[in-house]
This record gives structure tokens, C-alpha cells and sequence, in this order.
């Protein structure tokens, strides 16, 4: 007899970014003189702080997550953004965040707590950020106006008259289409 594979779900942990702050970070692209002909921009509502990559799972495993996720205990704290960089490697325009203990630990016990529950362990070092931009080709000869793009995108950021924001919730996201649905949310405690 032949098993039929489950169907499974792309799925990721994280912070949304509060639209009034999403909206002026994806403004960006309109205030700047950028060749952006190669790039594919986020959009206000797909800008988030990926605290854990889940990867594929099993529909019947989320139900272990949200159980996991909903463990979960952490206070309200602010986040910060700390300036702007290129991940040259896979062609990906961010705004890094401050590295606080309040988010490091909540990353660190989200990350524990899910590694029993199929989620991918491995990976680079944990890098906490705002993706706003990919460049659909990476090529070495674009290093030059990446470098232009961070440069501008880290000046606009210092700009910015909001550059934090109260974290008061986890998300359990799903990647549908090159966009992030919300499974559910969790309150962090007041």
C-alpha cells in the first residue's frame, strides 16, 4: 500500500511591522532616484522580523506549533532599527535591527522551543531584520548599485522620524504565492 504525502505549508515566526512604519519604509522606493527595473519590492503588508524559518510542514503538525507558539512568554519591548545593508550572497536589500536582549531571547526561545516540532535547525547565525527589496538576478556587476541603494536606504532611515516600534505579538506566518498569510497571532504579555 502507498502512502500519500501529507501536504505541507511554508511557514515562518515573526514580528509584523506596524503599517504606519511599513508604509514609510516601503516609501523608500518612491523618494529616491533608483533603477529599479531588476528589483521586486515588499509590500507594506509583507514587511515583517523573521524570528524562526519553519520551512515545509506537514499541515498535521500545526497544530504542534500553535500549541508550542502559544507556550510562549515574553513582555512587550521595543524594537530598533539600527541601519541599512545589501545580503550581497542572495541579492536582498534589508533594514537591520538592533540586536537587544529582549529580541535576541525571544528569538532564542522561539528557536528552542520549536526545534522538536520539525522545524529546520540549521542555517546561518541569527540576523534579525526587514526585508524590503530582492534583486531578481544576482550579478557582480550589480554590487556597485546595491552599494548606492544601502548607502541611500541607510540615510533615508536615519531620517525617519519613527525608529522603533512596541512589539506586542508573534506571528505564525504562511508563505502563499510570494506573500505572507497570517495563521495566528499571539499576544506577548503585557
Amino acid at each position: 500500500m502507498t502512502k500519500v504525502a501529507s501536504p505541507t505549508r511554508k511557514m515562518f515566526v515573526g514580528i509584523k511591522v506596524p503599517l504606519s512604519l511599513a508604509r514609510l519604509l516601503t516609501d523608500f522606493r518612491r523618494t529616491q532616484l533608483i533603477d529599479d527595473e531588476g528589483i521586486q519590492w515588499s509590500g507594506p503588508n509583507d514587511l515583517h522580523i523573521t524570528l524562526k524559518f519553519i520551512g515545509a510542514v506537514a499541515a498535521t503538525t500545526i497544530t504542534q506549533i500553535l500549541g508550542t507558539l502559544g507556550n510562549i512568554h515574553s513582555a512587550r519591548f521595543e524594537v530598533y532599527l539600527s541601519g541599512a545593508d545589501v545580503f550581497q550572497d542572495v541579492g536582498v536589500l534589508v533594514v537591520d535591527m538592533q540586536r537587544d536582549v529582549e529580541l535576541m531571547s525571544l528569538q532564542s526561545t522561539i528557536a528552542a522551543a520549536l526545534s522538536g516540532d520539525g522545524a529546520s535547525s540549521n542555517g546561518p547565525a541569527y540576523r534579525p531584520h526587514i526585508t524590503l527589496a530582492r534583486w531578481k538576478n544576482i550579478a557582480t556587476d550589480q554590487q556597485s548599485s546595491q552599494d548606492v541603494i544601502r548607502t541611500q536606504l541607510d540615510q533615508y532611515c536615519q531620517a525617519l522620524p519613527a525608529k522603533s516600534f512596541l512589539v506586542t505579538e508573534i506571528i505564525l506566518y504562511e508563505t502563499v504565492s510570494g506573500h505572507y498569510r497570517i495563521v495566528k497571532e499571539f499576544k506577548v504579555d503585557g
